[in-house]
């Protein structure tokens, strides 16, 4: 097993330069904690949905199933919907990805209804998901998504439920990459900052040079849209900015310019514009 270990690594540093402008997700199986036969339908789906929505969003780097499952196995990782940071970062280390997703199906149902306007049959989905700093072990996002999907066009008993249920996982699919937009790749993130000296999670690998300069913003309210729901981003402030001093493979070193006791582990940097 380690053998093969160390030839997927290889193989997935050999492939880092073609990367460069993307980051490295690894969506682990979902779980389902409803123990229903529309929930074993809906965990079957999501899977697949997500995987084949992210590739061709292509923002992302999906790490194949097949080499999570070795490193999975390899790290002695039991599925139950929970994962230690530490695990994560090991992962992270052995895949060479930057975030990992996490989701459970919190409950599932195809249900009847009957309103003054329309009947028909109603599938409902909560998925619960978590999105991990595969760097830091830390959760980047956490939250519970509805999908659903209505109609009384479908008929055929279980078929009908299906096809119902594949849409429903469609609607949460649709959801989560709007979240996952949000993790937008030209971040970057503060790892530990020591008197005036800031280290961030970006280095050689990502194109950071000497000199740079890094915005340090503080992040306020969710910007929530209205008609959708659906999360656009934060609200900013500018509370400091960075010179970068030195750059090592993975990450770098800066120096605070401006802001000294505003940047906190919590702001989110980006690159100024030249």
């Amino acid at each position: 097993m380690r053998k093969i270990l160390v030839v997927l690594m290889m193989l997935l540093s050999l492939a880092v330069p073609a990367w460069a402008d993307k980051k490295v997700i690894a969506v682990m199986d979902v779980t389902a904690m409803a123990r229903t036969p529309v929930a074993k339908v809906a965990r079957e789906d999501m899977y697949q949905s997500l995987v084949s929505t992210l590739v061709q969003d292509g923002k992302f780097i999906v790490v194949e199933r097949q080499q999570l499952d070795m490193v999975l196995k390899e790290l002695n990782f039991h599925e139950s919907g929970m994962i230690e940071p530490s695990t994560v970062i090991e992962m992270g280390q052995m895949t060479g990805s930057q975030y990992t997703f996490i989701g459970n199906i919190v409950s599932a149902e195809v249900i009847p209804f009957n309103s003054i306007l329309y009947r028909g049959d109603k599938a409902k989905i909560k998925l619960n998901y978590k999105i991990i700093d595969n760097r830091t072990g830390r959760i980047l996002k956490s939250e519970v998504i509805v999908g659903s999907a209505s109609t009384s066009d479908v008929q055929g008993g279980s078929r009908k439920d299906r096809v119902l249920v594949s849409r429903a996982v469609a609607d949460i699919c649709e959801k989560v990459m709007k979240r996952i937009g949000s993790l937008n790749p030209l971040d970057i993130a503060i790892v530990e900052i020591d008197d005036e000296q800031v280290y961030v999670n970006i280095g050689d690998n990502d194109g950071v040079r000497e000199g740079d300069i890094l915005l340090a913003y503080q992040l306020g309210k969710e910007l929530i849209d209205p008609k959708t729901g659906d999360v656009l981003g934060n609200t900013e402030k500018l509370v400091g900015k960075l010179k970068v001093k030195a750059v090592y493979e993975k990450y770098s070193v800066c120096e605070i310019k401006d802001g000294k006791k505003k940047i906190t582990m919590d702001c989110a940097l980006r690159k100024a514009k030249k």
